[in-house]
């Protein structure tokens, strides 16, 4: 593989972004192997993934210091290496509507990071704790708990590119489902979040029942908005966010299963 200095001098010799995308992921058990489930815009990497290349994630995907364990004098210094870039990690991507997000955990090269999110103190969920049913209604309260930007509280001297450097600690905020409707694969919640909420998971009554998507933007040039919803590129964030039924996370749950069948994923 590029050394990390070699990967960001080639991505910059195209114009390609480098700096870090954020995002909030569910640690969850199924059978007894692991997984990380998120939105799929927060590791679907379109540059990489351009021409004939197919679907990639990003190239190393790391997780961020939780605050108690930063004050143990311990930061995290794994990864998911080669992510999309060969045989480290199967992985599930849905069409962008849906926006879901799937990384299997069972290849060896992953055994550090799940023992680095296990020494964190991170448990994860499992079926049982996933509500698929279509019994949820508008108005009914919901919780989020996520990582935006603002669960930054301080940053340390990282040892590789790759390694994110950020001290956090997670947000929880309350709202309701605003609107909702059996026949979509998302509803939309009346509940704060922002950039770096997106695959954190919404809970309702200890269930979760859906993964952020994103909030509603709002265009900001009424006359363009009358004319072509999509006509500008100005808009503004409100208080409305879109959340992707938790039945689509356990779909492509399935189907990444069938995936792990192959043996070449080791």
């Amino acid at each position: 593989f590029n050394t990390a200095q070699d990967e960001i001098a080639r991505r910059a010799e195209l114009g390609r972004e480098t700096d870090p995308v954020s995002g909030s992921a569910i640690y969850f058990t199924d059978k007894g192997k692991r997984y990380l489930i998120t939105a799929r815009h927060v590791i679907f990497d379109p540059q990489e993934s351009s021409g004939n290349s197919g679907q990639r994630l990003y190239k190393d995907i790391s997780i961020r210091t939780p605050y108690d364990y930063y004050l143990k004098r311990k930061t995290n210094n794994s990864s998911i290496p080669s992510t999309g870039y060969g045989f480290a990690n199967p992985f599930y991507l849905s069409d962008d509507d849906t926006d879901i997000g799937i990384i299997s955990l069972q290849a060896s090269l992953t055994q550090s990071l799940i023992k680095t999110l296990e020494d964190d103190g991170y448990i994860p969920i499992d079926i049982s704790d996933i509500d698929t049913s279509q019994a949820n209604n508008s108005g009914e309260s919901i919780a989020a708990i996520g990582y935006p930007d603002i669960s930054k509280i301080g940053v340390f001297q990282k040892i590789n590119d790759y390694q994110s450097n950020v001290v956090v600690l997670p947000v929880s905020t309350f709202g309701s489902i605003a609107m909702i409707h059996n026949r979509l694969p998302y509803f939309i919640s009346d509940i704060t979040v922002y950039p770096g909420n997106s695959g954190g998971p919404i809970i309702k009554e200890n269930k979760l029942i859906g993964i952020v998507s994103g909030q509603v933007l709002i265009p900001a040039d009424k006359r363009a908005a009358d004319n072509d919803y999509y006509s500008t590129s100005l808009y503004s964030r409100g208080t409305l966010t879109k959340v992707i039924k938790a039945e689509y996370v356990l779909s492509g749950l399935r189907i990444l299963q069938q995936i792990e069948l192959d043996k070449s994923f080791r």
